[in-house]
C-alpha cells in the first residue's frame, strides 16, 4: 500500500496495477515472505515478478514462485514515528 493506492492483480496472467485501495482484500491481498524476500498474491499463490522490459517495463507480473532474482524484493520505508505535545509526566502517572 502506498498512500491510498494498493497493488491489484485482477487477472493472474495480467499486469499488476497500482489502484485505489478498496479494503476488501481479494485482488489486493499480498503477503511478504521475509525468508524468501518474495511478495505473494494471496488469491493465486503466485509471486510478484519484475516487469519484462521487452513488453512493458513499468508493470510487474505474477509468476510461479521459483526463487529467481526478479521475484526478490526489498521493502523500505522512510516512515518516522511522530508524537506532538507529548508529556513524559503521563508515563510516570501510568507506571505508579
Amino acid at each position: 500500500m502506498a498512500d491510498d493506492n494498493c497493488l491489484d492483480a485482477s487477472e493472474a496472467k495480467g499486469p499488476i496495477k497500482l489502484i485505489r485501495c478498496h479494503g476488501m482484500g481479494g485482488n489486493q491481498a499480498w503477503e511478504f515472505s521475509d525468508e524468501n524476500k518474495t511478495i505473494i498474491h494471496v488469491n493465486t499463490g503466485l509471486c510478484l515478478t519484475k516487469a519484462i522490459a521487452a513488453k512493458d517495463a513499468t508493470l510487474p507480473l505474477l509468476k510461479g514462485c521459483d526463487g529467481r532474482r526478479s521475484q526478490k524484493w526489498m521493502l523500505q520505508s522512510n516512515f518516522k514515528w511522530q508524537a506532538s505535545n507529548y508529556d513524559h509526566k503521563d508515563d510516570e502517572d501510568v507506571e505508579s
